[in-house]
């Protein structure tokens, strides 16, 4: 038996193994991040800020729409919330996109794009099972559209004439631009964390050197793959004439959202511990700034007032006929009371209401409430963005306390005991017009550091 000598040469095909590698990847990358856009799309989910100016901070706080009308642009058309996307925008006043009406025919842009990619259905068949509404499309032909990612957020934009503003180029933001072929890994160092079972990967981004592109979020959250999560926190500097700190947030499927009850929590002991800020912080989110005080492993959010209330919303589903009730927590949520929500299927029932669309086009989270006694009850969520049930949603525990107290007339605070097997608290002031000075309580656990290279 003897062994196969060979020269340099091995050294060159093996070179050439891992360049076809990384081709191979880049172009998965493109297309998985193409197709996630065309999702968005055709949920007409992408906000709008005009191309006569951008809405500015304070604009976004006086828009006159819902998170199903989404707010007014300074050119007078409407765009779609979606989560903190109209924030996004806020934030990134040199990346305007086109307006509503031009959302179909960039839809078809896109599409055309991914015309000749080999993976282009496999990863729509993959979105058409998370989302019904795209019923299974493959892209057509066509020539490429002249779109470019925006250097911000991964959305795809077309560029305006005017300059971008000084703040559209601040450090800390995430940096969706994406790697190239022949690009150097890039080492991160992140901190895990769970709040009530709800767990995210936090990172501190506030030297901005930090880029990752969409498929790089997922990655991260995936359980099998990567480090494991419910959503990645990313740590950047606070707005001009705000706080000092502010958050990136992504769900596990790359897509973005306004605020979030546990995360906030998490973030809140985050941010005491890398920047030694005492037990009282602030800072901003896409659904507003929100203030958090720390006692020990347990930490008390202040979150913004509810919105939107929509009582017993008649849904039609393929078990009959339901009836929920919706309100925004910093998101949209939907609750449902049951008799036993052991007995719920959460993954297939929360999945068809959160595309429900009565509740389109952004969807809505999905809680599943059972009484089990005045001032404490249970509940199971389904989150958007997660596309799953979680051990814990803190808008979701939130939504379904204040629906408690709207429909059952319990005061506060309110128990609630979350699928993981934590017990938050749910605490408000209530009269004619409405709630205010909402908070939630709850844990916030470290759970470890490490390193990861993307």
């Amino acid at each position: 038996m003897g062994f196969l000598s060979c020269g340099g040469g091995c050294q060159g095909v093996f070179r050439f193994g891992s360049v076809i590698r990384q081709k191979k990847r880049a172009l998965r990358e493109k297309c998985q991040e193409s197709a996630y856009l065309a999702e968005l799309l055709d949920q007409r989910a992408l906000p709008c800020d005009g191309v006569a100016g951008h809405i500015s901070q304070p604009d976004v706080a006086k828009s006159p729409g819902s998170a199903r009308a989404g707010g007014r642009c300074p050119s007078g058309n409407f765009g779609s919330g979606y989560g903190g996307l109209k924030d996004m925008r806020a934030r990134h006043p040199g990346c305007g996109v086109t307006c509503s009406s031009q959302i179909s025919q960039r839809s078809t842009q896109v599409r055309s794009e991914l015309s000749g990619c080999r993976y282009r259905k496999a990863w729509f068949a993959r979105l058409a099972n998370r989302n019904p509404n795209l019923g299974g499309r493959v892209p057509g032909s066509g020539a490429k559209p002249r779109l470019r990612l925006c250097h911000q957020r991964g959305l795809w934009c077309k560029k305006t004439t005017r300059a971008a503003a000084p703040e559209a180029q601040r450090p800390g933001a995430l940096n969706f631009a994406g790697q190239t072929l022949g690009s150097k890994p890039m080492r991160v160092t992140f901190t895990k964390m769970n709040g009530a079972g709800n767990d995210f990967i936090l990172l501190d981004n506030r030297s901005g050197k930090i880029e990752l592109t969409a498929s790089d979020v997922i990655r991260l959250c995936d359980r099998h793959r990567g480090v494991g999560a419910d959503g990645v926190l990313i740590l950047v500097p606070g707005p001009a004439g705000g706080p000092d700190w502010a958050w990136e947030f992504y769900n596990s499927d790359g897509s973005t959202a306004g605020m979030c009850g546990n995360g906030a929590r998490c973030f809140a002991r985050y941010v005491n511990r890398v920047t030694g800020a005492g037990p009282e912080i602030k800072f901003a989110t896409g659904a507003g700034v929100i203030r958090a005080f720390i006692k020990g492993e347990n930490v008390t959010v202040d979150l913004t007032s509810p919105r939107d209330y929509r009582p017993s919303v008649k849904l039609s589903l393929s078990t009959g006929l339901c009836e929920a009730h919706s309100i925004n927590t910093g998101v949209p949520h939907a609750v449902i009371f049951v008799a036993d929500v052991s007995e719920v299927p959460v993954a297939k029932l929360g999945a068809e209401i959160r595309w429900h669309p009565e509740f389109a086009p952004a969807g809505t989270n999905v809680n599943f409430v059972q009484i089990l006694e005045p001032g404490y009850i249970r509940v199971r969520t389904f989150e958007r963005g997660v596309e799953g049930e979680t051990l814990a949603c803190g808008t979701g525990v939130t939504a379904s306390a204040l629906v408690c107290a709207l429909t059952r007339g319990f005061a506060s605070p309110i128990r609630v005991r979350v699928q993981g097997g934590d017990t938050l608290e749910v605490a408000f002031d209530s009269n004619a017009k409405g709630f205010n000075k909402v908070s939630l309580t709850g844990p916030a656990e470290f759970v470890f550091d490490g390193q990861i290279e993307l």
